[in-house]
């Protein structure tokens, strides 16, 4: 019984009979040849249940899939005791989502014929699609119960152990699959790609390699295996093995694509631009090519042709609400909050169910000032998902600024453990700290902020104050120093680092500070106060009081 869902028939004088040649076509890829084959087979016996699921078949390859249904049901009529015809049905009814029906088909097959082995992993290929991994596991069972030595059938009941997190047995499977087939580079792959999920890089490239020396002119080999360099940083191997990917596939822009996803990890994103460029050039209707494209350009600093790339993907795919919410995200960092608001209200409209979403809205309404709207956004974000630590993170940053300092305690204790070291949450949760007279423990989480990330200045500034709070002076000069020497642009750090200066006795370092604090933040209170103690300590009272008066002018307070 063939498995190819063209029927039975066939044998010695194939050379002469049009279904031979289409089966023939077939093998070798040749649709449109394969189609005419099994067109002439109809005409010449339009009884031929043989030609008339070669038809199908042909057609189903050539993606015409409702005339491949219409031939699948002519070969049916024909001959409804052909298990291989039935099979090829439902193979049709799958690729078009028509689960169920497809199932059923399989079924019957199988009714028809129960001992075949490939219908029964057929079937479980089909079932763990659909998400029935109970099911799929029976089905892939039976067809190692009948043929024990049959590889895909162990690698497919894998993958289905895969998904219900049974990863030892997986694994047992994955190996089975490899001994009994050690030629197969498929087999190595697909063992690759689960310890690759396991966080097990060595051992997964150990089986990339395998099905790279197996066959070594096969894209997806090699561009999969330069993700598992690069995760084990060793990027010049990696950058070779996306290059050969290329080489191999120069069409396909999934090859570029993963590329360019390696070199922005690796933060060439002038080379990673390069890939996602011909990505966008080879398929100009893909909208998240576009995507790639604007989110190097983020990474570049290049938000306006960022924004512009994004603006395509919208136009492209309007009813994607992740690409409305990262033009949303652009925007934001653009400055351009309001059309940020709206870019993100546009996406909670297409999937209000989305918790990343609404934390997004959530930092946008706090940009904008709205404290109260920020925190019921983020207040939905952790009902839509009480296990993501965003949402818990936003909550406590706004309850914050609210001055709900218990609160946000709370919420950033949440976020810290279920995220595990998220910088930004232990710089908030040391700011709850200090704002809650702890600076003791503010400064273990600032400490772990600025490790995490040595360029976050506001982390640096609340550190040198946590110091500042718990008597360690010196600690505390070395931060306002550090933050002023990240961004030299930053007043509030100039001012901090002014005050630093004045309490370790250098008033006129401490006065060029707050001089270049006002000339770039504008009139502030605290630079005008801290320039008239400045100025009384080097003794020239009357420009000291004309700035001390300058201060309560503008914050009598």
């Amino acid at each position: 019984m063939p498995v190819d869902g063209s029927g039975g028939g066939g044998g010695a004088g194939d050379d002469l009979d049009p279904a031979g040649r289409g089966d023939r076509a077939m093998e070798r890829g040749a649709g449109k040849e394969a189609l005419e084959a099994y067109d002439e087979a109809v005409r010449l016996d339009t009884g031929s249940a043989r030609g008339h699921a070669g038809r199908g078949r042909a057609l189903h390859y050539l993606d015409r899939n409702d005339e491949a249904i219409a031939a699948y049901d002519e070969a049916v009529r024909l001959d409804p005791s052909d298990a291989g015809i039935r099979m090829g049905r439902g193979d049709v009814l799958y690729s078009i989502d028509r689960y169920d029906e497809a199932i059923a088909e399989y079924d019957e097959a199988i009714r028809l014929d129960p001992k075949n082995t490939h219908y029964h992993a057929e079937r479980g290929e089909a079932l763990h699609y659909m998400y029935r991994h109970e099911d799929a596991l029976k089905s892939y069972d039976e067809a190692i119960r009948l043929d024990p030595g049959g590889a895909s059938a162990h690698a497919g009941r894998g993958s289905v152990l895969d998904d219900l997190d049974r990863d030892d047995e997986a694994l047992a499977a994955y190996d089975e699959a490899v001994r009994l087939d050690p030629q197969s580079s498929r087999m190595h792959l697909e063992r690759a790609r689960f310890l690759s999920g396991l966080d097990r890089p060595d051992e997964a490239l150990k089986s990339y390699d395998e099905a790279v020396r197996l066959e070594p002119k096969k894209p997806v080999m090699h561009a999969e295996r330069g993700g598992i360099l690069h995760r084990l940083g060793r990027d010049d191997e990696a950058v070779a093995a996306h290059d050969e990917a290329v080489r191999l596939g120069p069409e396909t822009t999934l090859w570029h694509t993963m590329r360019g996803d390696t070199l922005s990890a690796m933060g060439r994103h002038e080379d990673a631009l390069k890939s996602y460029d011909e990505t966008v050039r080879l398929d100009p209707e893909d909208a998240y090519a576009h995507v790639e494209r604007g989110d190097a350009l983020v990474d570049m600093g290049r938000h306006d042709d960022a924004l512009k790339s994004y603006d395509e993907a919208v136009r492209l795919d309007p009813e994607s609400s992740v690409i409305r919410a990262g033009r949303g995200a652009i925007l934001s960092h653009m400055g351009r909050h309001d059309d940020a608001l709206k870019s993100y209200d546009e996406a909670v409209g297409l999937v209000p169910e989305r918790a990343d979403i609404h934390e997004g809205r959530g930092h946008v309404l706090g940009h904008l000032g709205r404290h109260k709207d920020a925190l019921a956004a983020f207040d939905e974000a952790v009902r839509l998902d009480p296990e993501g630590a965003g949402g818990h993170e936003g909550r406590g940053t706004v309850l914050v600024g609210l001055g709900r300092h218990k609160e946000a305690l709370a919420a950033l204790d949440r976020a810290v453990g279920l995220g595990g070291h998220l910088p930004s949450a232990h710089m908030w949760r040391g700011a709850a700290l200090l704002f809650l007279s702890r600076p003791g423990r503010a400064v273990r989480d600032l400490r772990s902020a600025v490790s995490a990330d040595p360029s976050n200045v506001e982390a640096r500034m609340l550190l040198g104050t946590a110091y500042k709070e718990s008597g360690r002076d010196g600690k505390a000069f070395a931060s306002f120093k550090a933050a002023v020497r990240l961004d030299p642009r930053d007043a509030e750090a100039r001012i901090k680092y002014g005050q630093a200066l004045l309490d370790a006795g250098r008033p006129g370092r401490a006065l060029a500070e707050y001089d270049e604090a006002l000339r770039i933040g504008g009139s502030d209170p605290v630079a005008h106060e801290g320039r008239g103690f400045a100025l009384l300590s080097l003794r020239r009272a009357k420009r000291a009081l004309a700035a001390l008066d300058r201060a309560l002018r503008l914050d009598p307070n």
